[in-house]
C-alpha cells in the first residue's frame, strides 16, 4: 500500500514544474480518483488482549477512492463520492466460548468489506492561479458491510459478528477539512485530500476536469 502511496506522491510533486493551460470556468465536471489510509482496519479486528493465547495476523488493503462531481458555482460543486476496502485477521490457535461451551481452533480467517457512498458538497477558495484548486466540504453517505469467514460454522460466524459489532449498513458522514487539486496538464492533475470519516482520512491520486459546452472554452 506505501509502495502506491509513494508512486502517487511522485507524480503529485514531479508535476509542480508542468505549466497549466487551464482556463477558470465553473461549469464543468470533476474527478478524483486514488487510494488511502483509513482508520477501518483498526476498528473492526480482534485485539491481543481479547485473546492472548492466539497468534493474530491483520491482512488489509488499501482504501480505493473515487469522486465525481460538477461545479454549479465558482466558488461550490456537488456530486457523489465513495470508496472500498476489505480488511480481515488470521487467528491461529484460538479458543472461543459459543453458548457457554469453549471451542478451539487452530485457524480462524474472516473477511470485511466496506462499500461507502455518499453526495458531496464542496466549498471552493478563490483563487486566481487555476493550477490549483482549495477546497473543503462535507459528505453525506451510506456504508454497506460484507462478512466472509472461511470456516462454515454459522454459530461462528453470528459470534465473531457479535463480538466485532457491525452490522449490515450503516449511515456515515464525512467532513473534509482540506483537499487539494494541482493541474499539470489542461484537464488532468493530482490531488491529495484529508478528511474525518468513511473512507479515508488520508487520500492520494489522479484529478481531472471536462469542460461543459457552456462552459465557454
Amino acid at each position: 500500500m506505501f509502495q502506491r502511496i509513494q508512486f502517487i506522491s511522485l507524480i503529485l510533486f514531479s508535476s509542480f514544474g508542468i505549466d497549466s493551460l487551464a482556463q477558470f470556468e465553473w461549469r464543468k465536471i470533476e474527478g478524483n480518483a486514488g487510494i488511502g489510509i483509513s482508520l477501518f482496519e483498526r476498528v473492526y479486528v480482534f485485539r491481543d488482549s481479547e485473546f492472548p493465547e492466539a497468534n493474530i495476523h491483520n491482512w488489509s488493503k488499501p482504501a480505493w477512492c473515487g469522486a465525481l462531481s460538477y461545479r454549479i458555482s465558482p466558488y461550490l460543486s456537488v456530486g457523489l463520492a465513495g470508496g472500498v476496502q476489505s480488511i480481515g485477521q488470521d487467528l491461529r490457535n484460538i479458543n472461543v466460548t459459543i453458548d457457554e461451551t469453549e471451542q478451539h481452533y487452530e485457524l480462524l480467517n474472516y473477511r470485511v468489506t466496506r462499500s461507502n457512498l455518499g453526495v458531496r458538497l464542496l466549498a471552493h477558495l478563490p483563487s486566481e492561479n487555476t493550477s490549483w484548486d482549495f477546497y473543503s466540504g462535507v459528505k453525506f453517505g451510506w456504508s454497506l458491510f460484507s462478512f466472509k469467514i472461511e470456516q462454515t460454522d454459522s454459530d461462528l460466524a453470528n459470534f465473531i459478528e457479535d463480538e466485532l459489532k457491525f452490522g449490515l449498513s450503516a449511515p456515515s458522514l464525512q467532513f473534509i477539512p482540506f483537499g487539494v487539486r494541482y493541474y499539470g496538464l489542461r484537464y488532468v492533475g493530482v490531488y491529495a485530500e484529508t478528511a474525518i470519516g468513511a473512507p479515508a482520512y488520508l487520500s492520494i491520486g489522479i484529478s481531472w476536469r471536462l469542460m461543459t459546452p457552456n462552459a465557454g472554452l
